[in-house]
């Protein structure tokens, strides 16, 4: 079976984002752990995933900012080198594409490999998304 791996910020709407690819990647026949962002108690190691996903909300006045969290949990995180990675944000008007890429600098690095990056307007669209992804390769 393979696996995935969702850490959210607990910030803005990105638990729904976060549960909306879960049920995506569920339906596609994959067990999915959900972790929210920030310090853990023990580190994680990641290479049991096929696949980790990290996503913030856009913060900032004029967006382009990302939830300090991202990189706490990231530094409490094992076999991260080589790992199959994705950064999301939410949608907004301004801003997600300079969050995406700081949420994507965060994952490379720590060595992960960053294949894709999306923006999400809501649950709907995040788990569509998720139904589509081949976990195989």
């Amino acid at each position: 079976m393979k696996r995935v791996l969702i850490v959210y910020s607990t910030k803005k709407d990105l638990k729904e984002l976060a549960q909306g690819l879960e049920e995506g990647f569920e339906k596609n026949g994959a067990r999915v752990d959900l972790e929210k962002a920030g310090r853990r108690e023990r580190p994680l190691n990641l290479s049991k995933y096929n696949l980790v996903l990290f996503g913030s909300p856009v913060l900032g006045f004029f967006g382009g900012k990302i939830d300090n969290a991202i990189g706490e949990f990231l530094k409490d995180c094992k076999g991260t080198t080589g790992q199959k990675a994705m950064a999301f944000v939410n949608s907004s008007l301004i801003g997600s594409s300079k969050s995406l890429k700081k949420v994507m600098k965060e994952l490379e690095v720590k060595g992960c490999m960053v294949y894709d990056f999306r923006s999400f307007k809501n649950a709907a669209a995040a788990k569509k998304y998720a139904q589509k992804i081949n976990l195989e390769n």
